[in-house]
């Protein structure tokens, strides 16, 4: 029943839009704390970003019958991959550079991006 997520009203909206970006941005700077480099912050940023919304949609839908208590998640299940996908066109705009490695040797070597 969609009328429960309709009238849930802009507050809530908004407070599941700042939990994505916030969990988004706790995802990246962990990961960048922890050495990563760009690419697996950005990967971990979005599977953060995701997985948290899935999994409370599956805790409310176990554990409580009352619908209100399952309207937070399905919100967030609506703004979720909308958050990622803005992440998604801020990061195309911006991409990785491709860092060259030397070798022993003294040649370079560049890596290459799978086709």
């Amino acid at each position: 029943n969609a009328e429960p997520i309709l009238i849930a009203g802009p507050r809530l909206h908004l407070a599941i839009i700042s939990l994505h970006f916030i969990a988004a941005a706790i995802g990246y700077l962990l990961a960048a704390m922890t050495g990563s480099d760009e690419r697996e912050r950005r990967t971990v940023t979005i599977e953060v970003t995701m997985k948290n919304q899935i999994f409370a949609c599956m805790l409310a839908a176990a554990h409580f019958e009352d619908p209100a208590v399952q309207v937070p998640p399905a919100v967030g299940c609506i703004w979720c991959p909308m958050v990622v996908g803005v992440l998604a066109a801020l990061w195309k705009a911006q991409p990785i550079a491709e860092k060259s490695i030397q070798s022993p040797s003294g040649s370079v070597l560049v890596p290459q991006t799978p086709i």
